[in-house]
């Protein structure tokens, strides 16, 4: 799989370099990094798109800034690719804007997926989508316990940041008990890169429903151990 990457910041490098140190940077065919000191509104974002891509199969749009997704359609079009991968980790990213830009996608033949937040993520049915998401999106753990603490956590998926791997390590020696609330501070402690600010469409932080998605998985593995 060939994945372009669009990143405007620390959220978006992270998340590339996760993909490349979990031993796919096979997938990574390029990344354009977008200036970090845009103004608040871009009313015509097109000069800060790349102006020369790569072929590619999958788009990651790992954006901050809302007026930046609107190059998403031009750049996905000139990669030849059918898909995108758009996560909103930020609550700056209005369902409107996220809408728009979907329709805009649409009209261009792309298949666009906008995880909320990026750790959502689940196989979707589009084959390029769901090769990525196999690997990245919505976490998975398997966990050994032994003598009621947590022997050994393997991460069957991460989230994409690679705050799994964080929370994976953190849990060696803690209590069933405690496994759980420990996975929620720990993915927070990573530090997690999710807005803080409450989101009006979900209610709640897009940081305490990654923690929550994280605590939920940690359970899930708790009990197919047999240790809940």
């Amino acid at each position: 799989m060939r994945i372009y990457a669009l990143v405007d910041g620390e959220y978006g490098r992270r998340i590339v370099d996760n993909i490349i140190r979990r031993g796919f940077s096979n997938w990574i065919v390029g990344v354009h990094q977008f200036p970090q000191n845009l103004p608040e509104y871009v009313e015509d974002p097109s000069p800060y798109a790349p102006r020369e891509v790569p072929k590619a199969d999958l788009v990651l749009g790992l954006l901050t800034h809302p007026d930046l997704l609107f190059t998403l359609p031009l750049v996905c079009e000139k990669t030849g690719t059918g898909a995108v991968v758009a996560p909103i980790d930020t609550s700056r990213i209005r369902l409107g804007l996220k809408n728009q830009v979907e329709e805009m996608l649409k009209e261009k033949g792309i298949f666009a997926v906008f995880p909320r937040p990026f750790c959502s993520l689940t196989e979707v049915g589009h084959p390029i989508v769901d090769q990525f998401a196999s690997r990245f999106g919505r976490p998975s753990f398997k966990i050994r316990v032994d003598s009621g603490r947590i022997a050994s956590v393997e991460v069957v998926r991460s989230a994409p940041c690679g705050s799994s791997y964080y929370v994976a390590q953190n849990l060696i020696g803690v209590s069933v008990e405690e496994a759980v609330r420990v996975a929620g501070l720990e993915h927070q402690y990573y530090p997690c890169l999710a807005s803080a600010e409450i989101d009006r469409l979900i209610g709640d932080s897009l940081m305490h429903i990654s923690a929550h998605i994280t605590m939920s998985e940690v359970e899930r593995a708790l009990r197919e151990a047999g240790a809940l």
